[in-house]
């Protein structure tokens, strides 16, 4: 029998107050696995805690229910507690003693606790972090995913849960309730609760799995991922500042040109009721206007995407007629327009008319294969530039990300890390001694092959993401004869290249992953040996990126305190600050120093190079210092 099974088939299962309950609490020590059932996911946003005395709208997510799970002696110990019962209480005084605590989501569930006034003793692990560590290459580090893997008998727990609550949103649905007013805290306890506890108890027992090697293997990188889940959570805790009247101007305005562009595409088909969010449709029109299947299939698949209509539309060889590709940039256009309204200037409006101006975010800092951060609800780190070079049209949102009253905004952004990262682990020097000379590394490749800047930055890109030839062809518009002769002359230039390739091709073979300088490693199947490149460089950079945000964050508490990040972007730190501080230079030099200071770099010859650009506006007018 699985050994996980066994101890949950042995474990003591607590479901309320008693004299025995209250022995086992006592006796708790070790590590103490914590999870909290709350009424929603995102922080700032409606949701709605179901009780007795009635319903109740809450901002933030509320615990209803704490669940915990220990070992006393052998056996595992689980509790589940709902809110308003004394077992909730006793469950809120075992968080609250000094015994270590471990949450599969520490930075959520920690950040629930905060808000609602629960203390946290000990000191706090989190096992998403261990899992996305140990195991890099898992597409889902979600808790039902990871005992789908360690114990799949266990992994049904969510199923009568699942269905339960399909019921109960039905009914309130067709009560006339809102699709969402409905949650887990709608839940009975008898489904509930076994629910809840073999959530805390599948924590324990991967703590138990991967503490020791987060000891043995990563410990440097283990205990910067957690030092930087208290950093992001400040972080979302700051929030942006928005301009809901700015933005639901600018929805009106577009509104206006999607409408005109929507007029222009019935013109152009000659169908009224031709609907251009429907991918059949604009299929059938695309194929009348005279584009084919072929041109518009995308590793054997037919796409209507925007990327293959740009390139088709791009290709002078595509042979596409002015009706089609008045069509093709009616549609583009129509879409970009639809998308910024829909997706960025009406729900966010909206948020910050709910949040007294601000706009707070979800930030993952670990979230991808190669370690660097996501956001989501909404996401930030994704907002288009003032003006988007792909549509060619002035985009809005970022204007209206304000300034805070009284502050200025700073932006920090690390130039070419990746170029940066590329040329130190192929170990060539004259890429590095042309970053250190403050060189555009794109320009002096292209000057070295002789080719132009555009087509030398396609190459390098191809090269870090791991595309091949055809599809390097593809992306630039291409032939593929064409590919080939100019990754030739690429490659004889720089040689560094593919020796750098062939080295982590070797590494793979040699130990089943390749390492990068700061203790994480990537899985990468030998086969696949051009995602190694791309995982150290990008890996890498998070990393370095980390350890600056880190350092920015721990000087800003000793000797700025007013001052806040607000946004990490991939390479750039997003700060404001009071604007009646008169030490600018010296502010941003002591943070441009923060980021720039990565030991793991400085041994090695590289020192990071940062731009920095101010606003006292908005973030689409920002302005360079030249510090």
């Amino acid at each position: 029998m699985n050994q996980i099974l066994a101890k949950y088939n042995d474990a003591i299962k607590i479901t309320k107050v008693s004299p025995r309950q209250k022995k086992l609490f006592a006796a708790a020590k070790g590590i103490i696995a914590a999870d909290t059932e709350t009424t929603g996911l995102f922080f700032h946003t409606p949701s709605i805690f179901h009780s007795p005395e009635g319903d109740v709208e809450v901002l933030n997510p509320f615990p209803f229910g704490i669940s915990l799970a220990f070992y006393y002696g052998n056996r595992v110990v689980m509790a589940w507690g709902r809110y308003g019962t004394d077992l909730y209480d006793e469950c809120k005084k075992v968080l609250a003693n000094n015994v270590d605590k471990t949450w599969h989501n520490a930075r959520y569930d920690l950040r629930v606790c905060k808000e609602s006034k629960i203390p946290v003793g000990g000191q706090q692990h989190c096992t998403l972090t261990m899992s996305r560590i140990y195991w890099d290459r898992r597409r889902s580090h979600a808790l039902q995913a990871l005992t789908e893997f360690l114990c799949p008998e266990l992994s049904g727990w969510e199923v009568a849960l699942k269905k339960e609550m399909t019921k109960i949103k039905t009914r309130y649905t067709r009560a006339g309730y809102p699709k969402d007013y409905a949650n887990y805290s709608f839940i009975p306890d008898e489904i509930i609760s076994p629910y809840a506890a073999t959530d805390a108890f599948m924590a324990l027992m991967v703590h138990e799995l991967l503490s020791k090697e987060m000891e043995r293997n990563f410990s440097s990188l283990y205990e910067r991922e957690i030092k930087i889940l208290y950093a992001v959570t400040k972080i979302e805790e700051r929030g942006m500042a928005y301009d809901s009247k700015k933005s639901r101007l600018e929805a009106r305005r577009l509104t206006k040109q999607i409408k005109e562009l929507t007029r222009k595409i019935h013109l152009i088909t000659g169908d009224e009721n031709f609907n251009p969010n429907s991918p059949a449709q604009v299929h059938h029109v695309l194929n009348s206007l005279g584009i084919t299947d072929r041109q518009l299939t995308v590793k054997g698949a037919v796409t209507t995407g925007a990327d293959k209509l740009r390139e088709i539309n791009a290709q002078t060889s595509a042979n596409v007629s002015k009706r089609a590709s008045r069509f093709i940039e009616s549609l583009l256009l129509l879409r970009a327009f639809s998308k910024t309204v829909g997706t960025y200037l009406i729900p966010l409006a909206e948020r910050a008319e709910r949040n007294g101006g601000i706009v707070y975010t979800s930030i993952n800092p670990t979230d991808t294969v190669t370690g660097r951060p996501a956001s989501k609800n909404p996401n930030l780190l994704n907002i288009s530039k003032p003006d988007d070079k792909k549509t060619l049209i002035h985009n809005p949102i970022r204007e209206c990300f304000v300034c805070r009253p009284g502050f200025a905004n700073y932006y920090f952004d690390i130039s070419q890390q990746e170029m940066a990262f590329f040329g130190l682990l192929a170990d060539d020097t004259r890429i590095l001694q042309a970053y250190a000379a403050g060189e555009d590394i794109h320009q002096y490749m292209a000057d070295q092959i002789g080719l132009d800047r555009g087509l030398t930055k396609n190459i390098n890109f191809g090269v870090l993401y791991g595309l091949g030839i055809k599809a390097m062809a593809a992306n630039a518009g291409w032939p593929v004869s064409k590919a080939k002769e100019i990754m030739s002359i690429y490659l004889d230039e720089f040689p560094s290249v593919k020796e750098f390739q062939a080295r982590c091709k070797y590494e793979l073979y040699q130990s089943g992953y390749v390492e990068d300088f700061f203790g994480r490693r990537y899985h990468v199947p030998p086969n696949q040996a051009y995602k190694a490149v791309n995982a150290l460089v990008q890996g890498g950079c998070a990393q370095a990126f980390k350890i600056g945000l880190l350092k920015v964050d721990e000087a800003y508490n000793l000797w700025y305190p007013e001052s806040h990040i607000i946004l990490p972007v991939y390479d750039e730190i997003q700060v404001e600050r009071p604007i009646v501080h008169k030490d600018e230079k010296e502010f941003c030099t002591h943070t441009i120093g923060c980021m720039v200071h990565v030991p793991q770099l400085l041994d090695r010859g590289l020192r990071l190079r940062v731009d920095v650009e101010k606003s006292v506006t908005n973030w689409g007018e920002k302005k360079k210092l030249n510090i």
